[in-house]
């Protein structure tokens, strides 16, 4: 069997790729299968713009490997729909999909079975940390009323209209009072 091994972390600082592919290797080894691609993959699994796991997908349409392994099925997407969608792509084309931690092998009805029950939960985790993250913007802005960065552009609107008033051009501004271009033209123009 041609394997196509992809590992993936959500942010460029989780460490846990090495582990990940070593599993999928091991794995493979156990199996007699080879590996004839692994992915490393530092995006959100939300997204739905990933170019490294559109490469697995285009081997499998292209018959080019037999088997996808990925270390849990949300390393294969946050999104019900797209998991599923997916993974019936993958087996349209006699493509096999395992999940290590899950052991999951969806050549099976019953591994078909649990593929849609993790992909539920899979999504529900990534709409809670969501969920999570609007109530703490909400807590902040309720404490304080503005939310994000500190409006220090703002508090120099004044001596930025003098400065232009005075004939000083903008990108001369931003470097007397040690702030981005952007925020002058931002002030200028509001």
């Amino acid at each position: 069997m041609r394997v196509a091994v992809l590992a993936r972390v959500s942010t460029k600082d989780q460490q846990s790729i090495p582990m990940q592919i070593e599993a999928a290797q091991k794995y493979c080894e156990a199996r007699g299968w080879q590996i004839v691609k692994e992915i490393e993959e530092k995006k959100s699994g939300k997204q739905s713009l990933r170019p490294l796991r559109a490469e697995i997908i285009e081997m499998a349409k292209k018959g080019k490997i037999d088997v996808v392994i990925v270390w849990k099925l949300n390393r294969w997407g946050r999104d019900t729909a797209d998991i599923l969608m997916t993974i019936n792509e993958l087996m349209a084309w006699n493509v096999s999909f395992v999940s290590i931690c899950e052991n999951l092998d969806f050549t099976t009805p019953m591994g078909r079975l649990m593929a849609g029950i993790l992909a539920v939960f899979a999504q529900f985790e990534r709409e809670n940390i969501v969920h999570n993250v609007k109530t703490g913007i909400a807590a902040s802005r309720k404490k304080k009323a503005e939310w994000g960065r500190p409006a220090k552009a703002r508090a120099k609107k004044d001596q930025v209209l003098q400065l232009k008033a005075e004939g000083v051009a903008p990108t001369e501004i931003a470097k007397r009072l040690g702030m981005g271009r952007a925020s002058v033209y931002r002030l200028l123009n509001s």
